[in-house]
């Protein structure tokens, strides 16, 4: 990257992290100690190089040197990796207006910069594609799950849209190819799971608590059955991180290519030639100021029939 070697690639748009409100009358800790507290899974060399080199600002704009006390309010930055390889996979704009944008979104991709992805996200492809700068999702899905995503192109509308998804106007469908429980007749019946979730080890695994009321429910159906695969309708009804694959590992049906549940796998991120089977099939809703119903609809495909032959043991 120009004037800077060793950044391979740099987010499009800032990134900003708030600063809590420290112990009034006490010493604020410096920009370098809070990031590098803030984010150990960046280097400290690394936050020092990006200070001194005038990449990490204030909300007005001024560059934050390493020994400089924190600022009041949020500290804006761009996120970078060293090295960032192309994602082999092509969204799809579904629809677009003034006010939304609707995308089909590939397994692999994910939503916003996250992890070794700064700018192979939907998001930023999408800024680069249409040049809406602004453009906002309303809500994400893993970067292993396919499907539908709802992004906003306006602030007026991220506000309207954010309350519509806070009171449960959208209605989200999703599909999975997962196994079937074995011995049990479940084409056609339903089950509702229910839990608490909270994080798990590691870090980006959840798991349910027994302890405390459920603050997670999906609803579940077999629709089609091939050997020991189930063709599986699931609808949220609440909206937690990785909701979805963890209760169908829970119910014995854990979703085909999962590499995180029932049990992490010893490559769990990049095998494209396995993307998860699950896809956010629809989003539907009615549009509470002109009570027009609207349906966007996934064209991702899932493997069915499995190709496999029975009996191999493979999720």
């Amino acid at each position: 990257m120009e004037g800077d070697e060793r950044a391979s690639s740099r987010a499009v748009r800032d990134s900003w992290v708030g600063v809590p409100c420290f112990s009034p009358g006490g010493p604020l800790p410096t920009v370098f100690d809070f990031l590098r507290t803030r984010f150990p899974r960046v280097s400290e060399s690394e936050w020092r190089r990006r200070l001194e080199a005038g990449l990490v600002w204030d909300e007005e704009g001024r560059s934050l040197a390493p020994e400089d006390p924190c600022p009041k309010g949020r500290i804006r930055y761009r996120r970078e990796v060293f090295f960032e390889a192309r994602i082999p996979f092509v969204e799809t704009i579904l629809y677009e207006d003034d006010e939304i944008l609707v995308a089909d979104k590939p397994h692999f991709l994910p939503v916003t910069p996250s992890g070794a992805w700064v700018n192979e996200c939907l998001l930023y492809r999408l800024i680069r594609r249409t040049g809406c700068a602004v453009l906002q999702p309303i809500h994400r899905l893993d970067r292993e799950t396919a499907g539908v995503v709802l992004f906003v192109k306006t602030l007026p509308a991220r506000r309207l849209y954010g309350q519509w998804m806070a009171a449960g106007i959208f209605h989200k469908r999703y599909e999975a190819v997962a196994r079937r429980r074995e011995g049990v007749v479940e084409l056609g019946k339903e089950w509702t799971v229910e839990s608490r979730i909270v994080r798990g080890e590691p870090w980006f695994r959840v798991r349910s608590d027994p302890a405390g009321p459920p603050n997670a429910r999906t609803r579940i159906r077999m629709v089609k059955g091939l050997d020991c695969w189930g063709y599986y309708e699931i609808v949220p009804m609440t909206g937690k991180q990785h909701q979805i694959r963890l209760h169908m590992a829970e119910l014995g049906c854990p979703i085909r290519h999962d590499p995180f549940y029932p049990e992490l796998q010893a490559e769990p991120k990049n095998n494209y030639f396995r993307p998860l089977q699950l896809v956010a099939r629809s989003l539907a809703y009615r549009d509470p100021r002109t009570g027009v119903e609207r349906e966007f609809c996934s064209t991702v495909l899932l493997e069915w029939p499995v190709r496999e032959s029975v009996g191999t043991g493979e999720l």
